[in-house]
């Protein structure tokens, strides 16, 4: 799949901010239209160590109103938190119906970490679930209305290595490389192909993958932030479907009615002779 992408395509600044004027007054919109219309939105980004998330969120932040979006980080998770049934966290944050929320990394890292460190013998490492997990989990969302994006920000390995290098000198950002969650350093082709197999077990239709070439931010910006104002504008011109009930056969079951009410044991007999062996197991 990410090998389809142009890792090639750059925009110059001008042609950034000349479209940026008119896609954030967008975005801001958007936001608007969807607590409106109580639209509940959760927008994931993955992708690769270095490829600028922060950034980019930073970015949508300055064009919506903060009291309606929240950002979250599963590196962030305490101790606690790791002890919890996997989707806790994520169950307990929710937005609230018109609001949005964040990940900047989400249940994709927490479940690639956990696989990492219980590899490496890891004491951290918290219990497993299947991408059959994630899915079901995604799809309860989106029957109940939520609008999921998944964004997975690719870089090529050169633009990595530059990227991280960038980040351990510029003041704010080198205590990131420090002792990273999950270092992909040295290790590239062997994380392509855990990526790889991720997306292809969770590109469904109620929750596509967006795939990015990460290379240039400023192309990854105004490609991301285009998605979000096309699929919310046409989310919220969709009309809220209730989930699909369960139609079950029209069968009576009588279990009560087989149950003799008016059995009735003697004392002597039928009670006090087997009690002495049944209590005993």
């Amino acid at each position: 799949m990410l090998e389809k992408l142009d890792m090639k395509k750059k925009l110059s600044k001008s042609a950034y901010n000349e479209v940026m004027d008119v896609l954030g007054e967008r975005l801001g919109l958007v936001q608007r239209l969807a607590r409106e219309a109580k639209k509940p939105i959760i927008i994931v980004f993955e992708g690769w160590r270095g490829a600028r998330r922060s950034a980019i969120i930073n970015t949508m932040m300055q064009q919506m109103d903060a009291r309606g979006f929240d950002v979250y980080s599963t590196v962030r998770m305490n101790e606690e938190e790791h002890k919890q049934p996997f989707f806790t966290f994520f169950w307990q944050h929710l937005p609230a119906l018109g609001n949005i929320a964040v990940y900047h990394r989400s249940w994709y890292y927490l479940k690639t970490a956990n696989e990492v460190n219980c590899k490496e013998g890891n004491a951290n490492c918290c219990q497993n679930i299947s991408y059959d997990h994630i899915n079901t989990f995604e799809k309860m969302l989106t029957d109940d209305n939520y609008i999921i994006l998944k964004y997975f920000l690719h870089l090529s390995p050169e633009q990595q290595k530059e990227n991280i290098a960038k980040n351990a000198k510029t003041l704010g950002k080198a205590w990131r490389e420090v002792s990273p969650a999950i270092d992909e350093s040295d290790k590239y082709e062997e994380y392509l192909e855990r990526y790889e197999k991720m997306l292809e077990a969770t590109d469904k239709v109620n929750a596509p993958w967006h795939l990015i070439a990460a290379d240039d931010r400023r192309s990854a910006e105004i490609e991301i932030i285009t998605s979000i104002v096309e699929t919310v504008e046409k989310a919220i011109k969709t009309p809220v479907t209730a989930p699909t009930a369960v139609i079950r056969p029209n069968t009576k079951y009588d279990v009560l009615g087989k149950i003799n009410a008016y059995q009735e044991l003697t004392k002597e007999e039928d009670y006090k002779e087997p009690a002495p062996s049944l209590q005993r197991r």
